[in-house]
Parts: C-alpha cells; structure tokens; sequence
C-alpha cells in the first residue's frame, strides 16, 4: 500500500531486467576478463626471411602463419606491439588480434609519470584494461548499483522522489559506465579493441582513468563534483528560464525554478534542513558521473554489440534495456499521472464555470422577479 501500483509495475519489471543483466553480465562480459589470463607486451613479429631460418628463430602463430622475431627493431616510436598470454597467440587479422603502437593509450609509458607516479602510470595505461584494478572498479560498481536500485524504490510521490529517481538514474550510467573496459575489449588470448564508434582511444581512457579516480576519492573529490554539477545546473536554469521568456511556457519556469532551488539547498542560504541540504549536494555531485556514465555506457552498448555471437549481442541489449527501461517507464508513467491531472484539473474548472454560471442565472432570475 505504500507504493502506486503503477511504480509496483515498473519495480517489478525493472527486477526482472536487473536479474537477466547480473547473470549475463557475470556469464558472458566478465567470465573472459576473470578467466585467469595474464597478458604481456610483444612486438609484432616480420614474415620469416632467410636468416630467420638459418637461426631457428621461426614460430607459428594462431594463424597458422609461420613468424620471425624481428631483426632490425629500429625507432622505438615506429614499432608495434600486439597485447598477447603469450608470443604465437598472435594473429595477423587486425579484427582477431589489435595491433598497438608505442604511442597509443595503452602503451604511452613515456608520456609522463602523471600524479600518482609509477601507479598512476600503469593504471591509466594498461591497469583499466588487463589489469586486477578493473576487479575493484567492478567490485564497487556492484555495490553503487544495488545502492541505486534500492533508491530507484522511493516512490516520486514522497518528499524527496524526484531527487533519489534522478539520483539513482546518475548511479545507474555510472555502473554502466564501469564496464566499459569489458565491453569495449575483447579479453581473448590476443587482446582485440573493438572501436566503437571510432571514438580516440586516449579519450576514453582519459575519461574512464578520471571517473575511477574521482569515486575512489569521493569523499575528496565530491566538493569539486558538486561545484561542477552546480555550474551545469545553472546553465540548465537559465536556459529553462530563458526559454520560459521567449515561449511563456509555465513548466520551462517550473522546471528553471526546481533547478535554482537545487542551487539554493545546496549554497544553505534558504534552509537550515541538513537532510535537503545534504540531497542537494550529492545530486550535485552525481551530474559530471551522470555525463561521464552516458558517454561510456553508450560506448559499453555499442562494443558489446560489435562482438560476435548471440550471447554478446543479447547482453549488449539487457544492458541497454535495463537503463533505459528505468527512465522510460519512469518518465511514461509520470506523463500518464500529469495528463489524468490535467484532465480532472480542466474538469473540475468547467464544471466550476458551470456552476457559477447556473448561480448567475439564478440570482438573476431572482433579482428580475
């Protein structure tokens, strides 16, 4: 009785979608990545020449093809590397086994120690993506989904609805957003990236390496992400408020409103209430995750699709599904509510200009006799 039946519906089916991402996930996504493989750095091999031969130096590779170590390693700038378990995983078809140069993402080691020194270095090249680090990124990622289902039930009828949906919205991009490095590679015996959408690889790493530094400190870090958020925020009101100007659209002035007092709750000015101040600083801080996640989970959508086998593809739409089912159902259902209200608002007004209509006529007729 606590809950609409409509959002008992949506919870329940939300559940269902939630059960089938969990499994597939586990199954499908990370059942290669914890398969026990440990990856090293080999440079790509040259076709077998003479004195290859005369020195025994021939392998074969998963191809089938016949290999050389090569001779002449010149620049270091000019080389490629395949990211392997071991040397004859290699195979010659780029969509079987990518090939790196020195200065991609996952290889540009020369670039500077960033802030974390040499941990920071390994992390931000190779650590998200082979690395026992994307474990831990994962691990807490299963945690601030389930935080995030749980405040998904908050019904929007109750004091803070609105804020714990959207706030549980922002979480659910973050998750998805997490197993970008699963998705978008293909963790075989010969490390495959799948590109997805011909996005820069830098970029997304840029991106992916910040989020995980940004949570792991978020005690730290939720200051500037709420500074950032508010800034976003602010933006969005005055649009919402100037577009109100322009088209005298009374919910563009509601919605520009809801977000000033957002910015107001969190500045503490206007209320001494800890808990709403309290919302409205971490619904700040959940805006930068909440773009961040789209970004990445629509990368993690898109590379989980360009992988072969029904399994992949089937996993790919479970995890879109799964978000997207949330906000749609969410965002329809509270449509539905606005129109019933809109609809018992005009006919309350009409029969009201009806009644005070048939009163005139009567005290008219009153008045006349």
């Amino acid at each position: 009785r606590l809950l609409p039946h409509k959002e008992l519906a949506v919870l329940a089916s939300a559940l269902s979608l939630e059960v089938a991402r969990m499994v597939l996930v586990d199954v499908v996504m990370l059942e290669q990545y914890f398969s026990g493989r440990s990856f090293s750095i080999f440079q790509v091999p040259d076709a077998p020449g003479l004195d290859c031969f005369q020195s025994n130096q021939t392998w074969f590779g998963a191809d089938g093809q016949s290999y050389c170590e090569p001779l002449d390693r010149g620049l270091a700038s000019n080389l490629t590397y395949y990211i392997a378990t071991r040397r004859d995983a290699y195979h010659a078809d780029p969509s079987v086994c990518s090939i790196f140069a020195a200065d991609s993402a996952l290889l540009d080691f020369d670039q500077g120690q960033g802030f974390g020194g040499s941990g920071y270095n390994r992390f931000s090249r190779l650590g998200w993506v082979v690395g026992g680090q994307f474990g831990l990124i994962y691990f807490f990622a299963t945690f601030v989904n389930e935080v995030a289902d749980i405040i998904f039930v908050v019904p929007t009828t109750s004091v803070f609805g609105w804020r714990c949906k959207l706030f549980s919205v922002a979480l659910e991009f973050f998750q998805l957003g997490a197993l970008c490095p699963a998705a978008i590679f293909t963790h075989t015996d010969c490390l495959r990236y799948e590109d997805p959408l011909g996005i820069s690889l830098h970029a997304i790493r840029e991106i992916m390496v910040t989020n995980c530094f940004l949570v792991w400190g978020f005690v730290v870090t939720c200051m500037p992400l709420a500074f950032a958020g508010a800034v976003v925020v602010a933006v969005l009101a005055c649009a919402s408020g100037g577009l109100s100007v322009i088209t005298g659209s009374s919910s563009s002035a509601r919605y520009a409103e809801a977000l000033r007092g957002w910015i107001m709750a969190l500045d503490g000015s206007q209320t001494d209430n800890l808990v709403l101040r309290l919302s409205a600083f971490l619904g700040m801080a959940s805006v930068p995750t909440f773009i961040s996640g789209m970004f990445l989970g629509l990368l993690v959508v898109v590379g989980q699709s360009s992988k072969q086998g029904f399994s992949q593809v089937l996993t790919a739409v479970v995890l879109f599904s799964d978000v997207a089912f949330k906000v749609g159902a969410t965002a329809v259902t509270e449509l539905l509510d606005y129109a019933l209200h809109v609809r018992v608002r005009r006919a309350v007004e009409t029969r009201g200009r009806a009644a005070n209509a048939q009163l005139a006529e009567v005290i008219g007729s009153q008045a006349a006799s």
